[in-house]
């Protein structure tokens, strides 16, 4: 049963996903939303209204632009599938990919008779790879344990259980993974080891590819050489690893000999470590969030949030409606300053 531990900030809710395994608990997916009343981008399952900018058959579909101004492409399963629409002309879709970086949205167009699937975190939720239930901690608790997870997430390195670990990064063309087996204590000859080690590499890398919704072109730099039989070995402990996290489709070639392993995975979410998640207001949110957590650990101080001057055009909105959200909790506890001499914000005493 996969364990759902929700977090609710001012103006945010971020979850996790978490397997218990043999070696303890795995994260597999994350959850990361601004509330509806921030202007935001468009999300995965979102049904949104979109104008055919051109229908190119050469390129297998449709370019489209979303509500937001979003850049998205409908691809086609048959050249006469765009049959019956017009450029300019306005359709609804559902978003199959969120856009991010240079990235396109993935579309699809919608009938008119077909419904809406929910909120945004029940599509997360049915999106998991098995059944699931929300844990009752206490918010204290539970926004220790998602801070935890999501720190851990937007790292590069990636603890490998039984030593060494993983090195993600995500570049424009590809997510390349190094892997390092420091630290190990496999017994046997040098191919077990490094099988041994090779397999847990890859078990760990399908819930880091999960959890931080990384996709496209992955590939490993595994521990080699390796020989035919251990290829097919490791490319088949991958897409088990792969199918027990995610319902996401992966394509995996069996390793080479020097141990370069690919893999091509679809996108759905945009990566955690996106920086312009949430509209390019997550650094405001995460000080919202901060802020909150200050107040209640400080039950009578009073702390006050002091920002750049370079911020107010961003954060002032941000900072309008997360007020109210806080003084029905804390009443007037806190405040807010704009200082030209700084570059970081702070939360301190008023």
């Amino acid at each position: 049963m996969i364990e759902i531990i929700v977090d609710r900030a001012p103006l945010e809710t971020r979850a996790i996903a978490r397997l218990e395994t043999a070696t303890g608990w795995s994260v597999v997916s994350s959850y990361q939303s601004a509330d509806e009343s921030l202007a935001g981008r468009a999300l995965w399952g979102d049904a949104v209204a979109g104008h055919i900018r051109s229908v190119e058959r050469g390129a297998g579909g449709v370019f489209v632009e979303l509500f937001d101004g979003t850049e998205a492409f409908w691809p086609m399963t048959s050249p006469d599938g765009a049959r019956g629409f017009s450029e300019g002309s306005e359709r609804l879709f559902e978003v199959r990919a969120e856009a991010w970086a240079e990235k396109r949205a993935i579309v699809r167009h919608l009938e008119d008779d077909e419904e809406a699937r929910g909120s945004y975190l029940e599509r997360w939720r049915a999106s998991l790879p098995g059944e699931s239930r929300f844990a009752d901690h206490p918010p204290e608790i539970a926004r220790e344990m998602v801070d935890e997870a999501f720190e851990r997430l937007t790292s590069d390195v990636a603890p490998i259980p039984g030593g060494g670990s993983l090195s993600i990064e995500q570049t424009r063309a590809l997510v390349a993974v190094d892997v390092d087996s420091g630290g190990r204590k496999d017994r046997g000859k040098h191919r077990e080891r490094s099988l041994a080690a090779n397999r847990a590499a890859l078990t760990t890398l399908a819930a880091e590819l999960e959890a931080r919704h990384l996709a496209g072109l992955v590939v490993v730099d595994l521990l080699g050489p390796i020989d035919r039989g251990g290829a097919e070995e490791l490319r088949d402990a991958f897409r088990g690893g792969w199918g027990s996290v995610s319902t996401r489709k992966l394509d995996a070639l069996r390793p080479s000999r020097l141990g370069l392993l690919e893999a091509a995975v679809s996108r759905r979410f945009a990566p955690v470590s996106d920086p312009v998640r949430d509209g390019g207001q997550r650094t405001g949110l995460d000080l919202l969030r901060r802020l909150e957590t200050e107040l209640g650990m400080r039950r009578v101080a009073s702390l006050e949030v002091v920002c750049p001057e370079i911020w107010k055009l961003g954060f002032d909105p941000l900072w309008r409606l997360a007020r109210e959200v806080l003084a029905e909790q804390f009443g007037q506890r806190f405040s807010l300053r704009y200082d030209p001499a700084i570059m970081t914000p702070m939360i301190g005493d008023a």
